[in-house]
């Protein structure tokens, strides 16, 4: 299987874990990485470290999302509802690991106001990996 995933907010502290993973991941073929305020620059420029390893460019998130299987977005609370919207119509899977998508509309509408978008929770999940440690 080869999937095309895209990262919205890979310029952020949330995507560069995503990118140091997904990179190794042996199911991702492609790999995008969106940032509105990037769009256009090397990925390079904000992370350094992956100089001469890559000569990937960030793109808008909605060139990420086109075609995409799987989009994982690492922007903020608020910000993020929309572009679950956006990526579910797209036909894309969908991580989000803002609050958008993990809390109920009251604890959501608790701490960030009204939930911009809260029909789309029924479509869309937040969860976790259990990590099992031996005893």
């Amino acid at each position: 299987m080869s999937l095309v995933a895209a990262i919205l907010g890979a310029n952020g502290y949330g995507g560069s874990g995503l990118i140091r993973r997904l990179r190794r991941h042996p199911e991702i073929g492609e790999l995008r990485y969106a940032s509105r305020s990037s769009a256009g620059r090397p990925l390079t420029e904000a992370w350094p470290h992956l100089a001469g390893r890559t000569d990937a460019r960030f793109v808008t998130p909605d060139e990420a999302l086109d075609g995409a299987d799987v989009a994982f977005l690492a922007t903020p609370h608020g910000a993020t509802a929309p572009w679950v919207r956006t990526a579910l119509e797209a036909g894309a899977r969908v991580i989000d690991l803002s609050a958008d998508s993990r809390l109920d509309p009251d604890t959501y509408a608790a701490w960030y106001g009204p939930h911009p978008h809260p029909g789309d929770l029924e479509r869309a999940r937040y969860g976790l990996s259990r990590r099992t440690v031996p005893t």
